[in-house]
């Protein structure tokens, strides 16, 4: 057996004492050829399909439920302001704005557990969380999905 697939083996067993402290390392350095190393790669590929790969998928997951309730939100919030006048008179029989609301609840709901997730990753580090302009965009989904519902 090839002493390099012997160590590959047992990797999971290696990581478990310190695993952040490889990653802190590979990230700290400056040399970009340590990521051709066989056993690097390995370990990040040990370490996406065990840990990462799943958040960034349920994440996703997440996100097209969102996509999907907001698409409907709008949708049938457009055919409720054709009809206005008859929508007031009988509000809670009409079974588009029981949707509506649902729509909407589930909308805010996944909302505040993005919300969540933005205000925890800030808090960690605020100066580097505010460097990245895609966090901005986050932030300004949030708020303006909750003055849209308003």
């Amino acid at each position: 057996m090839n002493p390099i697939e012997y160590f590959v083996v047992n990797l999971p067993e290696a990581l478990t004492n310190e695993p952040k402290e490889l990653v802190n390392s590979l990230l700290s350095s400056s040399s970009i050829e340590i990521y051709e190393n066989l056993t690097i790669q390995t370990i990040i590929n040990f370490k996406w399909q065990k840990y990462t790969k799943q958040f960034f998928q349920m994440q996703f997951y997440i996100f097209l439920v969102f996509v999907f309730s907001l698409i409907g939100d709008i949708l049938i919030s457009l055919e409720l302001t054709e009809n206005e006048t008859k929508i007031w008179d009988d509000l809670f029989t009409n079974y588009n704005c029981a949707l509506v609301f649902c729509l909407k609840f589930v909308c805010l709901g996944i909302l505040s557990y993005f919300s969540k997730h933005e205000i925890t990753s800030a808090s960690r580090d605020v100066r580097a969380y505010f460097s990245d302009f895609w966090n901005y965009i986050d932030f300004l989904l949030i708020g303006l999905y909750i003055i849209g519902c308003i």
